[in-house]
């Protein structure tokens, strides 16, 4: 994973040992803030992968989304912290949380799936020269850019004074007897080590880090190479294997749409590599020798590919037949139609880098969160340009492999779908129990999972009956019919 960036930092909020939460990836003749692009490191410039998802998920502050506070979750400085909140009109005032008390529950509004709208500004740290750690007694050196405090200097001032609370230069060359040590602003100082202040954001995962920044989280990321869904527990958390052709980091989710930040169908598996079922970022083979292995390939041997158009509902890449000239490099063109040309478009870097914002309706999101539904005023919703065209191919270009193979001769995929059809309306009208599961263009049957799956790919399945659908998988029961944010399974 990346760790190291070139480029600047954006002003304001730079701290005096030179570092800041917003970067703008540059060289030296496209800086706009700095004198001079610099290498940066930052192993987690988002966060925690546990920090992220409650920002995905929880979305703003509750107090932003219903109008009113609740009793906050406890500070490592004030532990008998209690707030006295009044309820909103009409609550029901059995319930303790509203209390003061603190010890209610927080029933926090949250999104089941990914939504772009429902987002927040995110918190980040700075060091604060004042909350020196004395456990640490490690010298470090301001940056002369960006001290904008000034002050002692611990190598040139290293003794204490008690009488006038400050570090002093006992030979007095620096400062006349009586004063304190003080070097001017933008001049580099060394000083002693100190912490880092967390300045919230807008989310709510910001007052749930901050105020319980004292106690280790209970949750944890989700097992590379497995999909965890709201409400995953230990004994589950290896129940969904990542789809073949596909890879699967820590903390993936059950999104099927490309702007989730980690959805379980984000990544194809590299080409030249093929990845089967249970596969994480570094665990992908290499092609074997005498096969190819085109983007997604989940088995070189029996040539199957990640389904990726089939899993996200595209239409088919057919259906545009205009063609147009593209060039290439060099002195070669060619010719592509307006789907392969949003397909090249989405791999080119300057794309990546750039974000297009857009303002939605609350009628034009599929979202029940009533943060969003109750709004009369559009929202603005920030999306990469790349996955923007990204999210219109079929990456693993499977429909094309197909053409070619019916072109060649070398299949009757014709005949194959319409005998595979009339098997299926053969089971339809005589079955009584409910078709097997083999997961939504997986080519074998999941040891685990069942019927869950089909909520996750929307439109994938409707099941005959309720008993039919916890009949596939009986964790579905608690849940009745509407299984979170997705669709309702409505039974004719």
């Amino acid at each position: 994973k990346q760790e190291f960036y070139y480029g600047e930092l954006v002003p304001p909020y730079i701290d005096i040992l030179g570092r800041g939460p917003h970067f703008r990836e540059s060289d030296d003749l496209s800086i706009k803030y700095q004198s001079t692009a610099k290498c940066y490191r930052n192993a987690q410039p988002d966060g925690s992968l546990l920090y992220m998802r409650m920002a995905d998920y929880y979305g703003p502050q509750y107090d932003i989304q219903t109008g009113f506070f609740h009793q906050g979750y406890g500070s490592s400085l004030l532990l008998n912290q209690m707030y006295a909140v009044s309820p909103p009109k009409g609550f029901d005032i059995r319930l303790t949380y509203y209390r003061g008390k603190g010890n209610g529950f927080i029933d926090l509004p949250k999104s089941r799936r990914f939504e772009p709208a429902f987002n927040c500004t995110k918190g980040f740290k700075l060091f604060n020269s004042t909350l020196v750690r004395h456990d640490v007694k490690r010298v470090v050196y301001t940056h002369p850019l960006h001290d904008y405090e000034g002050g002692y200097d611990i190598e040139k001032c290293p003794t204490f004074d008690p009488q006038l609370n400050c570090y002093i230069d006992v030979t007095f060359e620096l400062h006349p007897p009586g004063e304190c040590c003080n070097v001017e602003k933008f001049r580099q100082r060394a000083i002693l080590l100190a912490a880092d202040q967390f300045y919230h954001g807008t989310c709510e995962s910001d007052k749930i880090c901050a105020e319980g920044r004292s106690s280790e989280p209970e949750a944890k990321p989700c097992d590379d190479s497995f999909i965890c869904d709201e409400g995953t527990s230990l004994e589950n958390s290896l129940k969904y294997p990542c789809p073949a052709g596909f890879i699967c980091g820590f903390g993936t989710t059950p999104d099927t749409k490309l702007e989730a930040p980690s959805g379980q169908l984000s990544h194809l598996c590299d080409e030249g590599r093929y990845c089967n079922r249970m596969i994480s970022e570094v665990g992908n083979e290499v092609c074997p020798r005498n096969y190819i292995c085109p983007t997604g390939t989940a088995d070189p041997f029996e040539g199957r590919l990640a389904n990726d158009g089939l899993l996200r509902m595209l239409p088919s890449p057919f259906s545009d037949e205009s063609i147009h000239l593209h060039y290439l490099h060099g002195e070669n063109f060619g010719f592509y139609c307006d789907h392969e040309m949003k397909c090249a478009a989405s791999t080119k870097p300057s794309l990546k880098k750039r974000f297009q914002t857009s303002w939605k309706l609350p009628d034009e999101t599929d979202s029940i969160l009533e943060y969003l539904t109750r709004q009369q005023k559009p929202f603005s919703i920030s999306m990469n340009e790349a996955t923007q065209l990204e999210a219109t191919c079929e990456r693993d270009k499977k429909s094309h492999f197909i053409q070619q193979a019916i072109n060649r001769n070398d299949c009757n995929c014709h005949s194959k779908f319409l005998i595979l059809a009339a098997i299926y309306r053969l089971w339809k009208c005589t079955s009584i129990n409910p078709l097997d599961d083999l997961g939504l263009g997986e080519p074998t049957v999941p040891s685990m999972g069942n019927g869950k799956r089909d909520f996750w790919y929307s439109d994938s399945r409707v099941h005959l009956d309720r008993q039919s659908a916890t009949a596939m998988d009986p964790s579905m029961e608690p849940f009745g019919l509407n299984w979170g944010e997705g669709k309702v399974c409505k039974f004719l």
